[in-house]
């Protein structure tokens, strides 16, 4: 266990430097969450605004058993649209932050 770095927590009125170990995986994380992730995404926003716009357009869609992919395609829209948002957002963020950290 002496390779692991000392974790040192702050009692009272001590302060004590605390290790935060970075990792080298964050390049891993920003092409695989951000540019396959969000391009899959964007991908099924497309696809799925598409399949909403045929449906409604149609008026013989709506009087039969398609019209439940209505009402699943925006909300499938707004999921899409919250992982871009979310995941991909915070992940740029972090990454951004890690290389300045490590310049």
């Amino acid at each position: 266990m002496a390779d692991e770095p000392d974790y040192e927590v702050e009692y009272s009125n001590d302060t004590q430097p605390c290790f935060y170990p970075l990792s080298n995986d964050y390049d891993k994380r920003y092409y695989l969450i951000v540019f396959f992730g969000g391009s899959m995404a964007m991908l099924s926003m497309l696809e799925n605004l598409l399949i909403f716009i045929v449906l409604v357009t149609r008026g013989e869609y709506r009087r039969n058993h398609f019209a439940f992919f209505i009402f699943m395609a925006p909300f499938d829209v707004f999921v899409s649209l919250a992982y871009v948002l979310l995941f991909c957002a915070e992940i740029v963020v972090q990454y951004w932050q890690v290389v300045q950290v490590q310049q």
